[in-house]
C-alpha cells in the first residue's frame, strides 16, 4: 500500500502494549530525568493516553525494574544505530514502530539518515493525526512503510516507499517477534535471509521472563519477571 494511500486510512489507536511501553519512556523522563534515555516527545506523543503515577513512590516501586528495562532497551538500540551510522548505514527500519519518536529526534538527519517507520496502516494513520494536533510537522527523514504483517510481506511493503535494498540498512527490531500468529512472523529464517541480504543489521529485544512457546504469559512468576501483568494487555507473548 503507497505512503499516499496510507495516510487516507482510517485511523485505529495502537495496541495496548504499545501505549504502556510509550507510558513507560514517558514516566522514565519524569523519574529518573531521562538519564539512561532521553526522551522529549514521549509525553507529548502519549497526549492524554499518559499514564501518570499514583504518586513517585508507588512508581518506583512496582514499575521501575520494566521501566528501566525499556529505557535501557532503547540506549542500547539506538546508540547502536548511532555505531552503524558512523559505518555509512543512512537507513533505519523500525519495525513494528507504534509510538517510537526517533524519527522526530534522528540526530543523523545531516549525515542523510532516512528513516522508514513499519507498522499497520491504521495505526500509522493514528500516529499521524496525533502528530498533527500537536502541530508537529513530520520530517522529510521520515518515511511510514504501511504493512500489515499478517496479510502483507515486509520486503514488499518497504520497497513499495522506496527502501533500497541494494544499500545497507539498520533494522530497529524491539517489538513483534513475540507476536503468536505465525503469519505475522517476520523474523523467520526467509526475512532473516532478506535483511542479510540487503547488508542489514538487527538489533532486537525480547521481554525477560519465561515464556511458554504459543501461549500468552499467565503466571505470576513471568509477571513479577517483567514488573507488570503483561499476561492482562491484549497481545500475548510467545517463543521459539
Amino acid at each position: 500500500m503507497p505512503e499516499a494511500q496510507a495516510a487516507a486510512t482510517q485511523s485505529r489507536p495502537p495496541s495496548r502494549t504499545a501505549f504502556i511501553v510509550a507510558a513507560h519512556r514517558a514516566a522514565h523522563q519524569k523519574l529518573e530525568g531521562g538519564r539512561i534515555f532521553a526522551d522529549p516527545f514521549a509525553h507529548i506523543i502519549l497526549g492524554k493516553e499518559a499514564i501518570a503515577p499514583d504518586s513517585e513512590a508507588e512508581a518506583e516501586t512496582s514499575q521501575r525494574p520494566v521501566r528501566l528495562f525499556i529505557a535501557a532497551r532503547s540506549r542500547f538500540a539506538e546508540d547502536c544505530l548511532s555505531a552503524a551510522v558512523s559505518r555509512g548505514v543512512r537507513q533505519a527500519i523500525i519495525l513494528g514502530a507504534g509510538l517510537d519518536t526517533f524519527s522526530l529526534r534522528n540526530p543523523h538527519v545531516q549525515l542523510g539518515l532516512h528513516v522508514f517507520e513499519v507498522d499497520h496502516p491504521a495505526t500509522q494513520a493514528w500516529k499521524r493525526e496525533r502528530l498533527m494536533q500537536e502541530g508537529l510537522t513530520l520530517p522529510t527523514s521520515l518515511t511510514f512503510a504501511p504493512v500489515d504483517f499478517e496479510r502483507q510481506d515486509l520486503a514488499d511493503g518497504l520497497r513499495a516507499v522506496g527502501f533500497q535494498s541494494d544499500q545497507p540498512a539498520f533494522f530497529h527490531w524491539l517489538g513483534c517477534c513475540t507476536l503468536p500468529n505465525p503469519r505475522c512472523d517476520i523474523g523467520n529464517v526467509g526475512h532473516h535471509r532478506w535483511y542479510a541480504k540487503c547488508g542489514g543489521r538487527v538489533r532486537l529485544c525480547r521481554a525477560p521472563g519465561e515464556l511458554s512457546a504459543g501461549k500468552p504469559c499467565q503466571t505470576s512468576r513471568t509477571r513479577r519477571a517483567r514488573g507488570c501483568d503483561w499476561g492482562a494487555v491484549d497481545q500475548p507473548f510467545r517463543s521459539d
